[in-house]
């Protein structure tokens, strides 16, 4: 009997060590001349940092937004000493002390560490009230991928606009994919809409990669993308 104790206990323990070397970083930001309470929130391992930061503002009348980067070269907060909050576990660094290994997830992980970031962002903001999502599409290279290929099979390569790779992103899962991440916080994709960038199609090669290359996704797409959200009915979780 007391073996089985002893194995149920390890078990416990083992599933507990498998979160203990990761935690969401927290970190203060400088207010822009149209942006103020600016956050940016990360997932931090123990040997590496995600490349992907979520960053939240306020703008225009108290109105929440929130940004998506993917920079292998630096966080917003690497470009000076930054001061955290008092209720997370990271440690304070400096740019000029310590530069930090950022690396690149798949997109599931993606999703998982977005879904981190926003658990921890509603202790601090109401998410209930986010407005909008901005992001480059190259953040996400298989669904750059994925809308080049739905751009170039509608014979639209030559000359894309901005509503042919709108309607090309919804034909990917990102709709459904941000939809579950949002869903706790009673919110929902309203509208997708491409803009405020030049469109650009390049080769894949023309990326960092980190899989060997597939020809059947030969080109990628690049083109800035507002999200605006709606509230659901679904109750919120505090």
């Amino acid at each position: 009997m007391k073996i089985y104790v002893y194995l149920f206990v390890f078990f416990l323990f083992s599933c507990f060590n498998t979160n203990t070397g990761k935690r969401v970083a927290v970190k203060r930001l400088s207010d822009t001349a149209f942006e103020s309470k600016r956050i940016e929130f990360y997932m931090e391992y123990e040997d590496s940092a995600s490349v992907y930061s979520y960053i939240f503002y306020e703008y225009g009348k108290q109105m929440l937004g929130m940004s998506i980067s993917c920079d292998l070269d630096e966080k917003e907060a690497d470009k000076k000493t930054v001061v955290l909050f008092a209720d997370t576990t990271a440690v304070c660094k400096s740019s000029e002390l310590e530069r930090m290994k950022y690396k690149r997830t798949d997109y599931k992980k993606f999703l998982y560490e977005f879904a981190c970031c926003m658990e921890k962002a509603n202790s601090i903001y109401d998410l209930s009230t986010l407005k909008q999502i901005l992001f480059r599409l190259t953040c996400f290279q298989d669904k750059s991928y994925e809308v080049a290929k739905n751009i170039i099979n509608d014979n639209n390569a030559n000359n894309p606009t901005y509503s042919d790779i709108e309607h090309a992103i919804y034909n990917t899962s990102l709709k459904n994919d941000f939809n579950d991440v949002l869903k706790p916080y009673g919110l929902k994709v309203s509208e997708i809409l491409c803009g405020d960038s030049p469109i650009m199609l390049f080769r894949r090669n023309d990326l960092t990669d980190f899989g060997k290359r597939n020809y059947n996704r030969e080109f990628g797409l690049s083109v800035q993308v507002r999200i605006r959200l709606s509230k659901t009915k679904c109750k919120v979780c505090k």
